[in-house]
């Protein structure tokens, strides 16, 4: 049984094109800095309670669990971006739009520039694998990346990279007050 509501589809990624006379180079007005981002938690109801999409990069130890995440290109919206990450890390594009949950500045991981992430709340189908593999392209020169994707129940029992946990806290009173899934269990937030 497919969620109710509208389904959205992420469009397929346009190519990014070198400046001219300038291979390799990044677009033009790339400065460099961190750009503003989305990360999109994607949960499920499953029987009583509620699951989180995960996934791990297959084969890169030390790269931590994640959710669905990326920066936002300057032809798309908030909205657009949060569909197309999860379609680009995951393949999932059976999903409908709950919210967008808020919008954080927090120090990039390694610059420790400030950048804005916008969070979303997304919902999919129940009748989904608990597990899959799912092979990314990527338009970097080392080629594709595979995700490991799961569904974790919440409360979220493993860590997230880059204060991805950022708003998680806040799911429960949200899918609860929309009706879209039962409050999870208080406590065990990280």
């Amino acid at each position: 049984m497919r969620p109710s509501g509208q389904i959205s589809r992420a469009r397929p990624k346009p190519a990014l094109k070198p400046e001219k006379g300038k291979p390799g180079s990044p677009p033009a007005g790339d400065t460099g800095m961190p750009g503003p981002r989305v990360a999109v938690y994607v949960v499920r109801r499953l029987g009583s309670g509620m699951e989180l999409l995960v996934f791990d990069h297959e084969g890169i130890p030390g790269t931590g669990t994640h959710v669905p995440a990326g920066g936002i290109r300057p032809i798309e919206s908030r909205r657009e971006a949060a569909l197309r990450e999860v379609k680009d890390g995951t393949g999932l594009d059976a999903v409908r739009v709950v919210a967008e949950l808020g919008i954080i500045q927090s120090p990039h991981p390694e610059s420790g520039q400030s950048r804005q992430t916008s969070y979303w709340v997304l919902e999919a189908a129940e009748d989904l694998p608990s597990e899959w593999r799912h092979v990314m392209a990527s338009a970097r020169e080392d080629g594709s990346r595979v995700s490991l994707c799961r569904w974790s129940p919440l409360p979220l029992a493993v860590a997230l990279v880059d204060e991805q946990r950022s708003l998680l806290s806040q799911l429960p009173r949200l899918l609860g007050r929309r009706g879209a899934f039962p409050p999870a269990p208080c406590g065990g937030h990280r």
